[in-house]
């Protein structure tokens, strides 16, 4: 990878995240700018074998700009995308799905990870 690509993904990093906020229930995914978490919907199930996290973020911001960011994010945190907006890490497993209503764009975020 040149460097010039990683000063790109850098900036995608720093300045499209909004400073310190991470999707609810995550410790490593940045909070799209524009976007915020939605009270009251983070479940967490912790389990001898694992724990599952289920979480959405919305904003009234252009889909195609959220989608493209996860996209470019994702894989310098150490996702690998396997299939549509699902992505796996060590153990981990993210699927990220999106919908839009009356220009609101809602971002559902399923994290499973196992011990």
């Amino acid at each position: 990878m040149n460097y010039f690509t990683i000063l790109i993904l850098l900036f995608f990093t720093f300045v499209l995240a909004d400073d310190e906020n991470f999707v609810n229930g995550t410790q490593d995914i940045p909070l799209f700018k524009g976007m915020q978490n939605v009270e009251d919907s983070l479940v967490v199930f912790d389990k001898s074998n694992g724990r599952i996290v289920l979480t959405e973020t919305e904003g009234e911001i252009e889909l195609e700009k959220v989608k493209e960011f996860y996209h470019h994010i994702l894989p310098n945190l150490g996702w690998v995308k396997n299939q549509r907006d699902q992505y796996f890490r060590e153990g981990e497993s993210l699927e990220i799905s999106f919908t839009e209503i009356n220009e609101k764009v809602i971002a559902r975020f399923t994290f499973l990870s196992k011990n």
